[in-house]
């Protein structure tokens, strides 16, 4: 029974291996195409612009994702702050939109005048993120992936989360027209 707990424990870190390896590859891939046009756009200040603010924000990115690898490991602690979750959606919207096929539409549904939350906003953009490239994945062909925000009230949520306290909570749904997962 600990065998099988161990190997269950090391699937899932292989997982999060996985998932972290294809997260650089594809922070790596928006570097990599907007330096190698760098050169091709230096006469069109807004293109030349436009690219070096892809790769500065895929390099926050990155480190972003490396804050998070220490914080997994425990050498380092999430920082909280205040943050709107719409902000988040709306940058990652972006990041999307430069890397995912252009036969996936990126759909966005935000509701206006989102409360402000405690949160580590790195962590909610890699959740997000990885929630994402799994619905690319289910959208071979192409399809629409949408991504919407809300509130609910905490009194909904008491039978199903007895320890909900807030009176209000924001919602996030990430939603794909893919294939779906399977039985196992």
């Amino acid at each position: 029974e600990q065998q099988l707990i161990q190997a269950q424990k090391l699937e899932s870190l292989g997982t999060l291996a996985g998932g972290i390896a294809h997260d650089f590859n594809n922070i790596l891939g928006i570097i990599m195409g907007h330096s190698s046009m760098l050169e091709r756009v230096r006469s069109d200040p807004a293109k030349f612009s436009q690219s070096v603010d892809a790769i500065t924000k895929a390099t926050l990115r990155g480190a972003s994702l490396v804050k998070q690898l220490l914080t997994f490991a425990g050498q380092t602690d999430a920082v909280l702050g205040s943050m709107r979750i719409n902000d988040i959606v709306t940058e990652l919207k972006k990041l999307l939109q430069e890397t995912f096929p252009k036969t996936i539409t990126i759909a966005t549904s935000l509701q206006k005048n989102q409360p402000w939350i405690v949160g580590d906003p790195n962590q909610i953009h890699q959740v997000l993120l990885n929630l994402c490239i799994n619905a690319r994945d289910a959208m071979p062909k192409g399809g629409t992936l949408s991504i919407s925000t809300g509130t609910v009230e905490g009194a909904s949520l008491k039978s199903k989360f007895p320890k909900a306290t807030a009176t209000r909570y924001v919602v996030i749904q990430v939603s794909d027209t893919g294939t779906g997962m399977d039985e196992t």
